[in-house]
């Protein structure tokens, strides 16, 4: 605890997930996070036939930098990889182009008020698969310099959000 407080107090170097939560740095730097917790929270649904309610599902992880956690909700295409497994707790994630939601003003983790695994949480970041992947198992967490580079078609999920970038080389030029 020491060392944090000569860190983020006496230094003024705060972790990634206290600069993006105070709404100092965008959400949508690259940046590597560490899944700490997989949150399932069920909700009944609207009355459908024979009196029976639908029960749904909804997945969202708790991400952090090693200091402090951010709820992040996610797209249908990361539910499924969640639940086949391939993001598990522990899993490392390069985020690109994530937008944080909620309130309009800045919140500091370390009020009362804010708890990262509640439902209602004043905020929370929002990222899609084609701006995540896997990070590799020894990637620092915080800020990268370098984000998300797709290097094949393959690489891209109809319907996963907006591509952050994309490699392409032009074999042939035909003219008008």
């Amino acid at each position: 605890m020491k060392s944090r407080y000569q860190k983020e107090l006496c230094s003024a170097k705060r972790p990634s997930v206290r600069k993006i939560l105070n709404r100092d740095v965008s959400a949508g730097v690259p940046i590597v996070l560490c899944v700490s917790q997989i949150l399932r929270f069920r909700s009944k649904g609207t009355v459908q036939e024979a009196g029976k309610s639908a029960v749904t599902e909804e997945i969202r992880l708790e991400l952090t930098d090693g200091w402090y956690g951010v709820p992040a909700v996610i797209d249908t295409i990361l539910q499924t990889l969640v639940a086949n497994e391939k993001i598990r707790v522990g899993s490392k994630l390069l985020i690109c182009n994530a937008r944080l939601s909620g309130s309009d003003e800045g919140v500091d983790p370390l009020d009362d008020s804010y708890s990262s695994e509640k439902r209602t949480c004043p905020l929370f970041l929002k990222i899609t698969t084609n701006n995540t992947r896997l990070a590799k198992w020894d990637a620092k967490l915080g800020f990268v310099s370098s984000g998300i580079a797709i290097k094949s078609l393959r690489d891209i999920y109809p319907g996963g959000g907006n591509i952050p970038s994309i490699d392409l080389v032009i074999c042939k030029r035909y003219p008008k």
